[in-house]
């Protein structure tokens, strides 16, 4: 499941609502605890949910965060890497 900008909020919630369809997370820009703020984030129709970014921990899935999208292929590396665990079994 690959969630960017608000979209990982929406990737995140249905991560926990349903961990037995999902088997890796990949959060691009979302604004989880910890990580940068984005230019956007004075907007509040635009703010993530902190509800649902503090239940991250309860993710059972390897979890990628990335921040920095000027790297595409950081991007294709993590979503490879997590489909290949997942061949891997």
């Amino acid at each position: 499941m690959v969630g960017c900008s608000m979209g990982g909020g929406t990737a995140l919630e249905y991560t926990l609502e349903h961990p037995e369809q999902v088997h890796g997370l990949v959060l691009l820009r979302s604004n989880v605890s910890g990580t940068a703020e984005t230019e956007l984030d004075d907007d509040p129709y635009l703010q993530e949910d902190p509800a649902v970014y503090d239940r991250l921990p309860e993710v059972q899935v390897p979890v990628v965060q990335l921040t920095n999208l000027r790297e595409p292929q950081l991007v294709i590396d993590a979503i490879v890497r997590l489909a290949g665990d997942y061949d891997a079994g």
